[in-house]
């Protein structure tokens, strides 16, 4: 009876249909961002609101911030509390690599679609994800 539990628990394969959806998915929301993120450096994103002058480093802070909540939420209702407990070497380090990795990428990122145009952009962030 003890060896048919853990197989119980066994998470099920999704289809490879799926990987590709998400993919796809990604593509499309990561193309999105930097042409919403140029709107919002030239005033166009939401005209009549008064919001101008966006800075790179605003876009980048609220977008880390803004992913890590979601994150953060999904792995706290699909694996609870106890499964987010890290060892206090890991939270260090996985702060370092948030900040120094992710916030900083993002920052440059923004700073590229600012300062050139999009598609500049993202053929440098193609560029440097190719060298990881």
């Amino acid at each position: 009876m003890s060896a048919a539990a853990p197989a119980a628990n066994k998470p099920k394969p999704h289809g490879s249909h799926l990987g590709y959806v998400y993919i796809g998915l990604a593509a499309v929301l990561w193309g999105i961002s930097a042409s919403l993120g140029r709107a919002a450096f030239t005033g166009r994103l939401l005209p009549e609101s008064g919001i101008r002058d966006v800075s790179p480093i605003v876009l980048s802070q609220a977008r880390t911030s803004f992913s890590f909540l979601a994150v953060a939420i999904a792995l706290l209702l699909s694996r609870g509390w106890r499964a987010l407990l890290l060892p206090k070497r890991d939270l260090v380090q996985l702060v370092v690599l948030g900040a120094a990795g992710v916030a900083a990428s993002n920052y440059f990122y923004y700073l590229a679609i600012e300062r050139t145009n999009v598609a500049t952009a993202i053929i440098v962030r193609a560029i440097e994800l190719q060298r990881w």
